[in-house]
């Protein structure tokens, strides 16, 4: 669970780092170096400054890697520049660094990656670098909707995981399976289901195919709902990935066509 949100203060990526961290109330803080201001790319607004000691950027690098437990840079495009420099000085330290390149990645499916990294690694104090908004300006925007997905996606983990308990009754076909999945759902978290561009059962949250293969007995052996599988998409695996990839493929197909215009 991310407690801060950190990065470099400036423009980009940077400041959409900070304004997702206060939209989401987690703490942040934009680390400078001494002496520098908005004619060093540092922008202004309602964020927590911290002032470093020294003006020298590569120490500026290095702090904000060894103050976080993980840096994510974001980038269209090859890293240039100073995001290649963070690159570069925090893959020897032994700290979780991702790279997300969103010219060649969805942005639905960087935030799944940007999510999943966080929960692989527990992240706790995240690093944000990426390219300034005058060399990249389509960062901002997009890097600000990765995040807040990717915090989303978060949220809806914590709430399903906190929701897994028996329903008044256990679904006996794949669209009472939807329909009791989707009354637990809030409407970001459906939205965010219906940007998936194609369907792909491993980017969707681990608690939800735990609800499925534990609370709707598909893996206690749940014969009517097993049954309502295989009536709708024929024959499929034996085993639980099999029922439980045809439910969330119902679950997605549904939403495609109830919110994706939504979005």
């Amino acid at each position: 669970m991310l407690t801060k949100i950190i990065s470099g203060g400036q423009s980009g990526a940077d400041q959409a780092a900070l304004d997702v961290a206060i939209k989401f109330g987690i703490p942040h803080e934009a680390w400078i170096p001494a002496g520098w201001g908005v004619k060093n790319g540092i922008v202004s607004g309602p964020y927590t400054f911290r002032e470093m000691p020294t003006s020298s950027v590569p120490q500026w690098i290095k702090h904000n890697i060894l103050y976080s437990n993980g840096t994510l840079i974001l980038s269209h495009g090859k890293l240039t520049g100073g995001s290649a420099a963070v690159l570069q000085s925090a893959e020897p330290r032994y700290r979780p660094v991702l790279h997300v390149d969103f010219s060649g990645t969805g942005e639905f499916a960087s935030a799944q990656l940007i999510h999943s990294w966080f929960e692989r690694n527990e992240i706790s104090i995240l690093n944000v670098a990426g390219a300034r908004a005058e060399k990249d300006p389509r960062m901002y925007d997009a890097a600000t909707r990765v995040l807040e997905t990717a915090l989303h996606l978060g949220i809806m983990e914590t709430n399903l995981l906190d929701s897994v308990r028996p329903d008044p009754e256990t679904p006996h076909s794949v669209m009472e399976a939807v329909a009791q999945i989707l009354s637990r759902l809030t409407l970001k978290e459906k939205m965010a289901v219906a940007k998936m561009r194609e369907f792909n059962l491993d980017l969707f949250s681990p608690a939800l195919l735990r609800i499925i293969r534990e609370n709707f007995g598909v893996r206690s052996g749940n014969e009517e709902l097993l049954e309502s599988c295989r009536l709708l998409y024929g024959p499929h695996e034996t085993d639980e990935n099999g029922p439980t990839s045809v439910i969330i493929e119902a679950l997605w197909k549904k939403l495609q066509g109830t919110h994706a215009l939504r979005i």
